[in-house]
């Protein structure tokens, strides 16, 4: 009795065995690059374990998967992975496709020259469009305002074509007996699409900030603005880049698709005065009560009963006429 017990427990023993050999497969195969060149060191693995291996110094690989319905994963630096089931073959070749991978940020430079962010010896700051039109102003050097770092912007009226002040860290202005604004003296060089505009203020007209060519721009064509800090940055632009550069480039239309495209935005803005100048509507223009002048500025004169007096003092007889 006993012998037959282990006779039987021998031979489950031996059809567990049997069944988990024929399970697994031995697979084969070799990687190579979409050029036809092969892989060295691309690692093929068993997908949800550790079971793996490198390919060798011709590409070739060899590994067992643990059954039929095993997926293997392909991967290799700067090439898209691929996954490719088993499904009971012994061979499997696997060709890879390069994959786009963004190594450097590249920034816009002196000159319009694109160069690495990181290989520049000095600070640059850079805005891209999606992050200036979310917010929805109308104004560009507004939509900068907390986006780059030392960069100070101050905006002259609450107007939203209104003139904005722009200081970047590194500034050689300095006060002076003649002209004690630094924050006008010390405006940036603005160059757009390499051509430098010279620097922007503010156009003053009767007390009234007019704004300046910065503000007719849309924040919708532009691609980015970057913003060279210190002398250093702009020396290629001589003394007017002494105090950073700020460069807009505007979008050309590379990349785009063929066929017709529409792409609508729009914005609306509210401005409500916070209080209004209370004006006098008793008395007309002049400088004195019994005397009308209409060139003048004054509106202290007659007044506005109806009545009109054009009276002037006559020299020989002393007095009012």
């Amino acid at each position: 009795m006993k012998k037959k017990i282990l006779q039987m427990l021998l031979l489950g023993m031996f059809v567990l065995f049997s069944s988990a050999a024929y399970a697994q497969i031995k697979v084969s195969g070799v990687v190579k690059s979409s050029a036809g060149e092969t892989l060295p060191g691309a690692t093929v693995l068993v997908k949800g374990t550790t079971i793996g291996v490198l390919s060798g110094s011709d590409g070739k690989y060899s590994l067992t998967v643990p059954s039929t319905a095993s997926i293997l994963v392909f991967s290799f630096i700067g090439w898209e992975s691929q996954e490719m089931p088993v499904n009971g073959k012994t061979v499997i070749d696997v060709t890879m496709a390069s994959a786009s991978i963004l190594m450097d940020e590249v920034v816009v430079t002196a000159l319009g020259i694109t160069k690495a962010k990181k290989s520049l010896a000095y600070s640059v700051g850079e805005v891209r469009s999606e992050d200036m039109v979310r917010a929805g102003n109308s104004n560009v050097m507004k939509s900068l305002d907390g986006k780059i770092s030392g960069v100070n912007l101050t905006s002259l009226s609450s107007d939203p074509t209104s003139s904005v002040l722009v200081n970047i860290r590194g500034t050689t202005a300095m006060p002076s007996t003649g002209d004690a604004n630094v924050s006008v003296k010390g405006q940036p060089l603005y160059v757009i699409d390499g051509v430098p505009v010279g620097r922007q203020t503010f156009t003053n007209k009767n007390g009234v900030d007019f704004g300046n060519i910065l503000s007719q721009l849309n924040p919708e064509d532009i691609e980015n603005v970057t913003v060279l800090k210190g002398g250093s940055a702009g020396a290629l632009y001589g003394s007017e880049g002494g105090n950073g550069v700020v460069m807009i480039t505007t979008k050309s239309g590379k990349g785009g698709k063929k066929g017709i495209g529409v792409s609508v935005s729009t914005a609306a803005t509210w401005d409500t005065p916070y209080q209004f100048i209370e004006e006098q509507q008793q008395f007309g223009q002049g400088e004195r009560a019994y005397e009308w002048q209409y060139d003048n500025t004054d509106t202290w004169g007659p007044p506005l009963d109806g009545s009109y007096s054009d009276r002037f003092w006559d020299v020989k007889q002393q007095k009012w006429v």
